[in-house]
């Protein structure tokens, strides 16, 4: 499993899941590694096809990038995790403790602020089929 932000260059080397894509080389629709051509955007070909120099119908030269199988699911952070964990963190870090505890209304400000921002962001995590 791998999460990360949305980056292009990580997010390249996951394909597509299980069964989607197609071996144009000799059909077999079960890649869990395949090689996807960067100038054809329709041409996948598989690990035994690429060893065998399996050559397609197309002007000009092949840059393929090998690909893994894999499902994309997005996750956040829910508010009640997210007040759980501060809270327990102001609870044992004794100068923000004491700091907030000082503070009348501190605790809340910290909170709503934290959770607001907390919806803007999230994590896809690539699963290897």
């Amino acid at each position: 499993m791998v999460t990360s932000r949305q980056l292009d260059g990580i997010g390249s080397l996951f394909g597509e899941p299980l069964g989607y894509i197609v071996c144009d080389g000799c059909g077999n629709k079960n890649l869990e590694v395949y090689n996807h051509c960067d100038d054809y955007e329709d041409i996948d070909v598989c690990e035994d096809c690429l060893k065998k120099g399996v050559v397609f119908d197309t002007d000009g030269g092949h840059y393929l990038t090998k690909r893994f199988s894999s499902m994309r699911i997005r996750i956040a952070a829910q508010p009640e995790d997210i007040e759980s964990y501060i809270n327990k963190r102001i609870e044992i870090e004794g100068d923000l403790h004491r700091f907030v505890e000082k503070r009348r209304g501190l605790r809340e400000q910290i909170l709503d602020t934290v959770v607001e921002k907390a919806k803007e962001m999230f994590v896809p995590i690539n699963i290897l089929i």
